[in-house]
This record gives structure tokens, sequence and C-alpha cells, in this order.
């Protein structure tokens, strides 16, 4: 049987020299198929002498290869898993509502729920902006507010998937990977998630759709 799997593998030994005998290759457990396979595939036929000698004239293919052949029906499945993994440790990084609550990541000093405070802050972030932006066309407008700072933006809430939050304008204050803290002209402080969320902003004449989503994934160091 194992003649017949790995008839094609036969024909793949064609590009490797082994320097030195294959039963003194250092083999990780889980290769050790490969290993196996390879000594069952030499141990008949004329190249079998040459084999247990040690012969650095048989030529045989990347034996890691052979091993992807032998697993090639879990390649999906490890992929799969790994990207889970992956996941799961971004999930892990990142908190949910419930758990920002819990923390008090959400909460903003009393002192400083107050709009006025932060006007300056706007009209800096209109400044910087403006020179951000002066030579930017309309089509590299949004990737560029996508990179940009919007600390200190006039940002208005016009989708959420929270319907209490939907119609929240005022300053944007405070940002994480996954919220906009925004201090609202009644001196009101609103967490408001990205995720699902659709938020519009004015960039001189410009009036800008953002989308929450997108803006998750974005470079928080810029």
């Amino acid at each position: 049987m194992i003649n017949m799997m790995f008839q094609g593998c036969v024909l793949l030994v064609s590009r490797f020299f082994i320097t030195h005998p294959v039963c003194l290759l250092q083999i990780s457990g889980k290769n050790m198929i490969a290993n196996d396979i390879l000594h069952d595939l030499l141990q008949h036929g004329d190249s079998a002498q040459k084999y247990m000698q040690g012969s650095k004239n048989v030529k045989v293919d990347n034996w890691i290869l052979l091993d992807s052949v032998v697993q090639k029906s879990s390649i999906a499945t490890g992929a799969r898993s790994r990207a889970l993994q992956r996941q799961s440790k971004r999930s892990k990084r990142h908190m949910s509502i419930r758990q920002h609550k819990k923390f008090g990541s959400f909460d903003l000093p009393q002192e400083y729920h107050n709009y006025d405070i932060f006007k300056p802050m706007h009209d800096r972030w209109k400044n910087y902006v403006t020179k951000l932006l002066k030579n930017i066309g309309k089509n590299q407008l949004s990737q560029c507010l996508l990179n940009a700072d919007l600390h200190g933006a006039l940002i208005l809430v016009v989708q959420c998937k929270i319907a209490g939050l939907v119609g929240v304008r005022g300053i944007m204050i405070r940002e994480t990977i996954e919220t906009f803290g925004i201090i609202s002209e009644d001196n009101k402080f609103q967490v408001v998630p990205k995720k699902l969320s659709v938020f519009m902003l004015q960039v001189d004449c410009w009036k800008v759709t953002l989308l929450g989503d997108k803006l998750i994934s974005r470079n928080m160091t810029a």
C-alpha cells in the first residue's frame, strides 16, 4: 500500500543529495513518519545497498515534502487550528463592553465632564487636519483620515448597535482599539463602540462618513 501511496513521491526523488547517512538525520518526533517511509522505500530495489551504507550518491527529495504528503489531509485542519488560536489571542487582548464597564475603563473624572475644556483641542485638530490634507485629493481623503489622529475631531454617531447612542455628537477625546469616547455639548461623556457603528465628521468643506468596523484595525500609533 505504501508503494501505491507514494508512487508519485518517488518521481520527485531528484533534487537533493544526502550528505550523510539518512539514519543520522535529526528529525523531530512529528516528522518521524517521513523518515520511516523513506526507510521503507529504500529498503527495496537497487538503492537499498547504497542507502544502508549511507552513500552520498543517493538522491532524495526534501524529507519535509514527504512528510507534507503523508499529512496532506491534515493541512487544512492545522491551518484552521492556527487561525483559531490567533483569534483566541486577539479576543484575550480585546475586552468586551461589559468588561470595560466592570474595570472602569469607560470612566472619566467628573471634573472633565465639561465640553468647553476641550474646545481648544478641537481647534488644534482642525489646524492639524487642514495641514494634513492640504495636498490630498478627494480620492485619497478616506485613507488619509483612516490613519489620522482623530482626537479633537467633532464626530456625529449616525448608526450604532446601542440605540441610545445614535445621534450623539461631540468632540472625540479618547480613542481605544474598539471605542470612541465623546464629550457632548451638554457635558456628557459617552463611550461608543466602533464595531457596527457609523460616524460622520466634517473636514473643511467635506462631510466624511467613517465605518467603525474599518477603524478597529487602524494603526493606533499614528
